[in-house]
């Protein structure tokens, strides 16, 4: 929601209130997220709570807006500080640290599970939602026309560019909601090393693929 300059007083006053609120959201669920619990959660005057957000229709749209936000302030900080072999490492790392954003915050999770929801029955976060998947599914596209390049007995076939993105994307977005909805028995760290390895998989499915003679 807020640029990567620093941040003034106000603005960080409104990251708090739209952290708390992504909590209370996930607790109690959207209806019951008033002022006063959030003035609670945020451990702030309601006063300035309405003053930061004097819509309270306003204030889920704006939380899942900060959620992918911090979501790409994330990814953006740990890929700059790290080096990669090549490209195919470096796809399998952003998926790996989407997962990571998404476990290591439950609450945004759910926030996200919820957004999922309002999106079938408003346009307004059907067309939100849609930009957050165009969004991550450009990085992922990005990633395999670099892999493509860097193989250069490739044919860049843009169905099948498309295809795979689209694979891959929902691939990352059901190893995440598997990991909050099904009991499965490992550890954080088990669960994504098995969905790297899977992924792994899927982008020498996608090299093969356009190496033989039907791509």
């Amino acid at each position: 929601m807020f640029g990567a300059d620093k941040l003034t007083k106000g603005q960080q006053t409104a990251r708090k209130i739209l952290s708390a609120a992504a909590r209370c959201i996930a607790q109690i669920g959207i209806e019951k997220t008033s002022i006063t619990a959030l003035a609670k959660e945020a451990g702030l005057k309601r006063s300035l709570i309405a003053y930061h957000f004097p819509k309270k229709a306003e204030i889920f749209y704006l939380v899942v807006k900060n959620v992918t936000h911090e979501a790409s302030v994330f990814l953006d900080a740990s890929l700059d500080h790290q080096s990669f072999k090549n490209s195919e490492d470096k796809l399998i790392k952003l998926l790996d640290l989407y997962m990571e954003f998404y476990i290591q915050h439950k609450d945004f999770f759910k926030c996200l599970l919820l957004l999922n929801y309002y999106s079938s029955l408003d346009e307004k976060y059907l067309e939100f939602n849609d930009q957050i998947a165009i969004r991550v599914k450009r990085r992922i596209h990005e990633l395999l026309e670099k892999i493509v390049d860097e193989h250069k007995n490739l044919s860049k076939n843009p169905a099948v560019l498309d295809e795979v993105t689209l694979r891959i994307y929902s691939l990352l977005l059901g190893s995440i909601n598997l990991y909050y909805t099904l009991k499965h028995g490992k550890s954080e760290e088990e669960y994504r090393k098995n969905y790297a390895e899977t992924y792994a998989k899927e982008l020498q499915a996608f090299i093969f693929q356009l190496k033989s003679p039907s791509a």
